[in-house]
């Protein structure tokens, strides 16, 4: 575990150049925690998007989708506007619309409207979906409704970004074409609680104790970064996805209730 604890400071030593100040990184770095099971985020620190690939897992939503590979896929709010993302738990709403929902945000991807009498919906590698439906009570017909397209992203286009979707400062252009659409699967944001907590810790060493419940949650965070068991309650259990070797890593289920306690501790005192 101290080979751990030396890694992720001499991690942290190089990377961290703070333009912010450090209560300022302190609720980032706790904005990305709260973030951690929202699927497809990226590390959102000091204004630089990390783009990272997280791990992928299996999602009780047989129309949700994951990107493995680079670039982010398009979808509408309710005037029109172009946004991208990652996070591929896709919904139906009672108009037939495959849509996204993010926090309280509905965001439409640009397909056709599903037939109501829909069966199914399969989403190709490519991002081609096909919807089967039936016809004349019977007759089962399938047909394209559109494309998920994937598009590159870089720090520079971004204009906003909430954590669910990015606002681009212009329409990308550039197509990720290698890359794959698995359905079925959700992909998991690219957050170490460990890289975080560490940050964190040096964050306080900057701030004053009004800023801070500083003494309680010091402790908090050093006891969690040295216990070999950390965490154990915040999983209900370990998921091991199929597919071939070493395309998907293990990843542990959420206990929500567990990390919102967890998460509830690490917050900022402004009182």
């Amino acid at each position: 575990m101290k080979k751990v604890i030396v890694f992720l400071l001499a991690n942290f030593l190089i990377f961290s150049v703070f333009a912010l100040s450090p209560s300022e990184e302190y609720d980032s770095l706790l904005n990305n925690l709260i973030h951690y099971d929202t699927p497809g985020y990226k590390n959102n620190c000091d204004s630089k998007i990390d783009f990272s690939q997280g791990a992928l897992v299996f999602s009780a939503n047989y129309r949700s989708i994951a990107v493995l590979g680079d670039g982010y896929f398009r979808v509408l709010d309710s005037n029109n506007q172009e946004f991208f993302t990652r996070n591929g738990n896709i919904l139906i709403d009672n108009d037939f619309r495959m849509i996204i929902l993010c926090d309280d945000t509905i965001y439409y991807l640009p397909l056709d409207f599903l037939p109501p009498s829909y069966t199914q919906v399969e989403i190709k590698g490519d991002g081609t979906v096909l919807c089967s439906y039936i016809i004349d009570n019977s007759t089962i017909e399938t047909k394209t409704v559109g494309k998920i397209d994937l598009y590159y992203i870089l720090n520079d286009d971004v204009e906003t970004y909430d954590g669910y979707v990015i606002k681009t400062k212009n329409i990308p252009q550039k197509k990720c074409n290698d890359s794959i659409i698995k359905q079925g699967f959700l992909e998991e944001s690219n957050i170490s609680f460990e890289f975080a907590l560490l940050r964190m810790l040096f964050c306080m060493e900057k701030m004053n104790s009004k800023q801070i419940k500083a003494k309680n949650v010091k402790e908090f965070i050093i006891k969690e970064l040295l216990n070999v068991n950390k965490r154990k309650d915040l999983y209900l259990a370990d998921v091991y996805p199929e597919g071939p070797a070493g395309e998907y890593s293990p990843v542990p289920i959420l206990n929500q209730f567990s990390i919102d306690m967890y998460l509830s501790f690490l917050k900022r005192d402004y009182e």
